[in-house]
Parts: C-alpha cells; structure tokens; sequence
C-alpha cells in the first residue's frame, strides 16, 4: 500500500514537473510573439504619423492656395 501511494506520487510529481516545463516553453513563445507584435505594431504607428504629417502639410498649403486664391479674385 505504501509503495503504491509512493509511485502514485511519483508519477505525480513527474507529470507535474513536465506540465510545468510546457507552460515554461509556452510562456516564452507568447512573449517572443508579443514581443515581435509589439515591434511591429509600433513600426506601422511611426509610418502612421508620418503620414499624419504628411496629410496636414497638404492640407495647410491648400488651405494657404485657397486663402491666396481668394485673395487674388478679390484684388
């Protein structure tokens, strides 16, 4: 009886033990992915605001156009 609930717990412990190193494994290849999602995420935000930038540049030299061009039809 003793040497039954001896192996019971080893093997117990084993699976454990093994269980463990699988969640180990997967926790490092959900941070590698997190890492290299957060890499590309900020890469797609810096082109973002590039042409963010970009836009209102355009924008405010039409805006300046139609404020010279207005001003041209009113001389």
């Amino acid at each position: 009886m003793i040497f039954g609930i001896l192996l019971f717990n080893a093997r117990t412990y084993q699976q454990l033990h093994e269980k463990n190193r699988e969640l180990l494994l997967f926790n490092d290849r959900l941070e590698q992915e997190v890492t290299e999602r957060t890499y590309q995420l900020l890469q797609a935000n810096a082109q973002l605001e590039e042409t963010n930038c970009q836009l209102e540049e355009e924008i405010a030299e039409c805006a300046r156009t139609e404020k010279a061009l207005i001003q041209a039809k009113d001389e």
